[in-house]
């Protein structure tokens, strides 16, 4: 009797071991999964506004306008993945630079 009992503990603790691992394997993957799904997201969404401000700043880095090259960098710092943004002339000089200050 105390033999099946000892079996009976093993095989519960096993299953239970089984299981636990199971289940956190199954929300790691499910983590990478939406993480994976909300990055490309993200990234459709960059691609999308950089399509539309590139245009307008190299009409601007044309023109020499600093105005309009003024107002497109500062809608594309509104970007969260934008960090510092330096825009150019054809012959180096630079027109507008910006850089977020990190906490």
């Amino acid at each position: 009797m105390e033999r099946l009992q000892s079996l009976a503990t093993k095989l519960a603790v096993s299953a239970t071991l089984a299981l636990l691992v199971f289940g956190v394997s199954f929300n790691l993957i499910n983590a990478c999964v939406e993480l994976n799904r909300e990055i490309q997201s993200d990234e459709k969404i960059y691609q999308r506004q950089l399509a539309v401000m590139v245009p307008l700043l190299e009409i601007a880095t044309e023109r020499d306008n600093n105005v309009l090259a003024s107002q497109g960098i500062a809608l594309l710092a509104t970007l969260e993945i934008v960090e510092s943004i330096r825009l150019e002339d054809d012959s180096g000089a630079v027109l507008v630079q910006l850089a977020k200050n990190r906490l």
